[in-house]
């Protein structure tokens, strides 16, 4: 399959998902609980704002839309027209609404040098050519800026997390979408270490690099029944570009 045709099949699965992805537990706020866990999450991480972000992947703007409101100016790039529909319905009224734009999360939009923060959320696994796409994020950050990436081990232990959507709509969808030649193409899938994730990072000019378990986010899923399967590994990996401003 070739480059454009795997990212197609991914794209057009996520167009038709946009409208009840926030539905599925983890995707969006639920309460003011989870809320406020993923607030603190990020207070800890970012600097002050006003920081300049670019959320990569936005889809539905989940974190677009909490760093605009604590005061960030935020940009979100997403290849997935259906998803940045939903995320400009959130961001309406909004202070400070962010940016958002069409883009490919391995090589988005912006000037070298431009961002304070580049960010992603629920994206690493599915990125066909991850190592491209961190150097590039890595590139559009000015020096010393940080590198945050969100995301879970999914598959860790042998769970199947489409399992739990087995009666869902978009099944079907995700058969067809993320069949087992897309998925092969995918490096992180399957991932069930964060080593070859962190090794990644190293390759592509990442400094500093630190990793945080999300384990506010896992404990409230548990407290919630919100699934028979343990929740799955949750991390949060943060680095920085150099401040000498090497970026591969």
């Amino acid at each position: 399959m070739s480059d454009a045709n795997l990212q197609r099949q991914i794209t057009t699965y996520w167009d038709a998902r946009g409208k009840s992805y926030d539905t599925s537990v983890g995707h969006s706020l639920r309460d003011e609980a989870e809320r406020e866990i993923w607030l603190q999450l990020l207070r800890e991480q970012l600097p002050l704002p006003p920081a300049h972000v670019l959320d990569v992947g936005t889809g539905t703007g989940f974190l677009a839309v909490l760093l605009s409101e604590v005061g960030h100016r935020v940009v979100g790039v997403d290849l997935s027209d259906g998803m940045l529909a939903l995320a400009k319905e959130k961001c309406a009224g909004l202070a400070l609404p962010p940016k958002l734009l069409v883009g490919d999360a391995h090589a988005p939009p912006g000037e070298p040098g431009s961002f304070d923060v580049v960010i992603s959320r629920h994206l690493l696994w599915t990125l066909s050519d991850p190592l491209r796409a961190l150097r590039n994020w890595l590139r559009l950050l000015r020096p010393g800026g940080l590198l945050i990436v969100i995301d879970g081990l999914w598959w860790a232990g042998g769970v199947n997390p489409a399992d739990t959507d087995a009666m869902k709509p978009w099944h079907e969808l995700w058969k067809m979408h993320y069949s087992a030649e897309v998925q092969v193409a995918l490096p992180l899938m399957h991932a069930q270490t964060l080593e070859p994730i962190e090794a990644l990072t190293h390759e592509a000019g990442l400094v500093d690099v630190t990793v945080v378990r999300l384990a506010a986010l896992e404990q409230l899923e548990r407290s919630r029944g919100s699934s028979s399967c343990e929740p799955q590994p949750r991390f949060l990996l943060c680095g920085r570009r150099s401040d000498a401003g090497d970026a591969s």
